[in-house]
């Protein structure tokens, strides 16, 4: 069985939490994250920044490797550098349709709609710094959490309809982002015309 699925069966939200669950997915070759998720007092100022109302766990995957093809006997190829995915990522990666471990760190938010399928979210996560990877986690909790609070309570158990909420909330954010960089763009060529 699924994982996510066989969590989202086994976390049963309270009558004031959303029926959602987010997942930071991350590896050794994210020390950053890994600093700040195993440290106590940014682990508990990032359950704060949640709120109440959802669950947030972490995982971190096996970290994958950087290889070359084996070339058969007596050919010569060009060798360019391969992507190595280790066996015990398979179920991670399948459940949430993730192609490989480059992708990370993330913050998967996802909801088991009715009919068993994952509605999910992936949220690209900054790694430049323990500051930038608490930040980072912060903006998107705080604007997760947000959107939640904005559900009439007794919608909170119906999976689909707070994953449409949740999902619009990081796509306007995701969006404003946008038109935000487009406008520094624009203004920056605009002065050096």
């Amino acid at each position: 069985m699924n994982w996510a699925i066989k969590l989202a069966e086994n976390h049963k939200p309270k009558s004031n939490e959303a029926n959602i669950i987010g997942v930071i997915l991350y590896t050794d070759a994210h020390p950053h994250i890994k600093k700040l998720l195993n440290d106590n007092d940014y682990w508990a100022a990032l359950d704060e920044w949640s709120g109440p109302q959802w669950a947030v766990y972490s995982t971190r995957a096996a970290r994958s490797t950087v290889g070359f093809p084996e070339m058969p006997k007596g050919c010569i190829g060009y060798m360019v550098p391969v992507w190595e995915e280790p066996k015990e990522n398979k179920k991670l990666l399948e459940t949430f349709e993730i192609e490989s471990t480059e992708e990370l760190p993330l913050l998967v938010v996802f909801a088991k709609d009715d009919d068993g399928s994952i509605l999910k979210n992936e949220i690209r996560i900054s790694n430049g710094s323990v500051e930038e990877a608490y930040n980072s986690l912060q903006e998107e909790f705080i604007n997760i959490s947000s959107a939640i609070k904005g559900i009439d309570p007794k919608n909170l158990n119906n999976p689909l309809g707070v994953h449409s909420a949740v999902s619009f909330s990081i796509q306007n954010k995701k969006d404003w982002g946008r038109l935000k960089n487009g406008l520094k763009i624009w203004q920056w060529l605009k002065s050096n015309v």
